[in-house]
Parts: C-alpha cells; structure tokens; sequence
C-alpha cells in the first residue's frame, strides 16, 4: 500500500487512466508503490523513510511520477511512440522531488510544520561538496579554484 500517493489522486490527475479496463486499482497502486520507492531512495539520505507527517508535496510527486510511469506503460508502449509528453511527467516528477533530496528545500508536514532531516542519516555535510577542491595532487602553481564556486560565491553578495 503507497505511502504518499492514493489510486484516486493518479486518476484525478488523468481521469482517462481511470476509464481504461485493463488498468485496475491494484495495477494504479502498484505504479504508486514504484514511483514512491524511488523517491524514497532519493530521500533516504536526509529523511526516516517513510517520511511522516504527510507532506502535501510528497503526494503530488507520487502521483505524478505514477501517472507518467502508467501513461509509459499503456498509453505509449512501443519505442516508435515515445512521447515527450509522457516524459515530461516523470521529469517534472523528478525536478520537483530533487531540492528536498538534495537539502535545498524542506519538507512540510500537512499541519504546516515543517520536518527536520535526520541528520544521522545524511553522514557528513559540506556546502562545498559540488565544486572542485582547490587543492589537490598536482604541483601549487598548477592549482585553480573552481571558477563555479567564485561565480557562486559572488552571486551570494549581491
């Protein structure tokens, strides 16, 4: 049974899912139950998994990962008929889930109170960690800062 997404919100989504026979309930639940399992690999770094307290967003995510993975699968099955489309609800699934994978965003519960990462389960934390070291094995004269990290740093005084 999904944690997050309901068969109900995957319909309301895309009613039309709903109106097809060979697509059930159970076969609705079980594309909810793989799309929150690999939001949940995503959010396994920061968060208890699964995540309580209901977070709204969790739920849209779910569902709309859920419906792209079943658009794929029923609406678009042969590769000659890969649609952007379809694509471009899993890719919005993603993008929308990635800022509270990555900590760039909180995760609100659905009383408003927003849920702090386990901190145990994220092991260490650098503000730096995307950005090249500026040091390293080679020779000092040799030794640049990533110019992505200066970028960033200046963008953050202005």
């Amino acid at each position: 049974m999904p944690d997050y997404g309901t068969v109900a919100g995957v319909i309301e989504l895309y009613p039309r899912i709903g109106s097809v026979t060979s697509i059930t309930s159970a076969i609705i639940a079980s594309y909810v139950g793989r799309a929150e399992g690999r939001m949940n690999g995503q959010l396994a770094n920061r968060y208890t998994i699964p995540v309580s307290g209901s977070p709204p967003v969790l739920k849209d995510i779910a569902e709309t990962w859920a419906t792209g993975l079943i658009l794929r699968r029923f609406f678009t099955q042969e590769k000659e008929n890969t649609s952007e489309w379809v694509q471009s609800w899993i890719d919005d699934a993603k993008d929308t889930l990635e800022p509270f994978a990555m900590g760039s965003a909180s995760l609100v519960a659905s009383n408003g109170t927003r849920l702090v990462a386990d901190l145990a389960a994220q092991g260490p934390w650098s503000s730096t960690s995307q950005y090249k070291p500026t040091f390293d094995v080679r020779e000092m004269i040799r030794q640049r800062t990533d110019p992505d990290r200066v970028d960033a740093e200046e963008d953050k005084d202005t």
